[in-house]
């Protein structure tokens, strides 16, 4: 299960690289770095592509409550 603040603190995490980057003084530390925010940034796209997933399920459940809830209120 994806955790919201898991990916805030993947944001946090690339910021952080991000600052590395900029006092990096090799081209390998430069590299390295970059290396690894891309691979932060992808592990956070599919935390949020999960999310979506979730929110979406989360929306079905309710419209088929809503709908179940109406065919009580009817049958009363």
């Amino acid at each position: 299960m994806v955790d919201v603040s898991a990916a805030f603190t993947v944001i946090k995490d690339v910021f952080g690289l991000l600052n590395v980057v900029n006092g990096a003084k090799s081209d390998y530390e430069i590299k390295a770095a970059t290396s690894e925010i891309q691979g932060r940034l992808i592990t956070l796209q599919n935390d949020c592509f999960a999310l979506g997933d979730m929110i979406r399920a989360k929306e079905a459940e309710v419209v088929a409550l809503k709908a179940q809830i109406a065919e009580f209120e009817d049958f009363k």
